[in-house]
C-alpha cells in the first residue's frame, strides 16, 4: 500500500516548498501557511479532567479527524486510513523517511504534504505530515488515547508558526492565534521560562533537586515526569523559573522512557495551569487560573 501511494508522490515544488535541511530533518519553506487575525478555540474531545488534549479538525474533503497536540513531537504523523480524507500527497523524489524520536516505533513514516486543515474556521494550508506506513493506526504515537482514538498527530511542526498556542487544562480547551500578542495575566502569571527554537520538541531550562538542565514538555504523557536515569520513585525538588514543585512521581513508559535524553514533564504537572506557547517572545507561560 505504502508503494501504491508513492506510485502518485509528487515534487515538493508542486506545492510551493522549498526544502533545506537541518537537523531534526527537511524542512519546507512555504509550509503551515497561515492566515492574518484569524483566532480558534477548540474544545478537548477526550472525556474527562487530566485526559490528553485531543481536539477535532477538519479537511478540505470535509473529513473530521481527532488530533492529538503533542508537544514532544517534532513532526506532524497521520494515519494510512486518514490520509485520503486529508488530500495527503506523497512528497518525491527523493522520498523522505524518518522513525519517531518521541517514541519507540518500529514502524517508519513518509513525508506527505496535506492539502489544508482547518481548526473551526481557522484555516492552515500546506501542512507536512509524516504518513506513518502502517494500517494498525498511529500506534505508539497516539500515546495511548483510545476514546476518541487520534488520526493525526500535531506536533511542534504544526505548532510553532503560531503567534500563540494555549493548553488550557483546567478549562479543557486549546486557543490558536495566527497573528496576536499574548500578554499573560499578571496576577495569574507564575512563571515564563524560554524555550529551545531548534526546530526540535518544545524543550525549556529548568533545575531538578538544583541542577540545571533542559526539560521536556510532553502534552501527551499521562505521567507526572520521567528521568533518563530513573524508572521510580520520587523527585524532590523542580523548578521552573519562579515555579517550584515538590515530590514528583517518576514514572516508566515503555513507549517513551530512554528516547529523550532529558527529563519529560507530562500532564500529571502540566494538567495544572494555562500553559501557553509564546512564539513571539520564545517563552512559555504558566498561570493559575484559580487565581481569577
Amino acid at each position: 500500500e505504502v508503494k501504491s501511494y508513492y506510485g502518485a508522490a509528487k515534487d515538493p515544488r508542486r506545492f510551493f516548498l522549498t526544502l533545506y535541511d537541518h537537523v531534526h530533518g527537511p524542512e519546507f519553506k512555504g509550509s503551515n501557511r497561515l492566515h492574518a487575525g484569524q483566532v480558534a478555540q477548540l474544545p478537548f474531545e477526550t472525556p474527562r479532567r487530566g485526559s490528553a488534549p485531543v481536539i477535532s479538525v477538519s479537511t478540505t474533503r470535509h473529513r473530521i479527524i481527532a488530533s492529538l497536540v503533542d508537544t514532544s513531537s517534532s513532526e506532524n504523523w497521520i494515519a494510512v486510513q486518514q490520509v485520503a480524507g486529508a488530500a495527503g500527497v506523497a512528497l518525491s523524489p527523493p522520498a523522505f523517511r524518518a522513525s519517531p524520536e518521541h517514541v519507540r516505533d518500529p514502524v517508519d513514516g513518509y513525508l506527505s504534504h496535506l492539502d489544508a486543515l482547518k481548526l473551526d474556521g481557522l484555516r492552515v494550508e500546506s501542512v507536512l505530515s509524516f504518513l506513518r506506513g502502517s494500517w494498525d493506526g498511529l500506534g505508539p504515537i497516539a500515546r495511548g488515547v483510545e476514546k476518541p482514538e487520534p488520526g493525526l498527530v500535531l506536533g511542534m511542526r504544526f505548532l510553532r508558526p503560531f503567534a500563540f498556542v494555549q493548553f488550557d487544562f483546567p478549562e479543557r480547551r486549546i486557543t490558536f492565534s495566527t497573528d496576536r500578542a499574548y500578554k499573560p495575566l499578571k496576577d495569574l502569571l507564575l512563571t515564563s521560562a524560554p524555550y529551545v527554537d531548534d526546530m526540535g520538541p518544545l524543550q525549556i531550562a529548568a533545575a531538578i533537586d538544583g541542577k540545571q538542565t533542559r526539560v521536556l514538555l510532553d502534552t501527551a504523557g499521562s505521567f507526572d515526569i520521567i528521568l533518563p536515569q530513573a524508572r521510580d520513585g520520587l523527585l524532590r525538588h523542580l523548578a521552573i523559573g519562579g515555579l517550584e514543585l515538590h515530590d514528583l512521581e517518576i514514572a516508566f513508559d515503555e513507549t517513551v522512557s530512554g528516547t529523550s535524553a532529558v527529563p519529560r514533564i507530562g500532564r500529571g504537572v502540566l494538567s495544572r495551569y494555562r500553559m501557553t506557547l509564546d512564539s513571539r517572545s520564545k517563552v512559555v507561560h504558566f498561570e493559575d487560573p484559580s487565581r481569577d
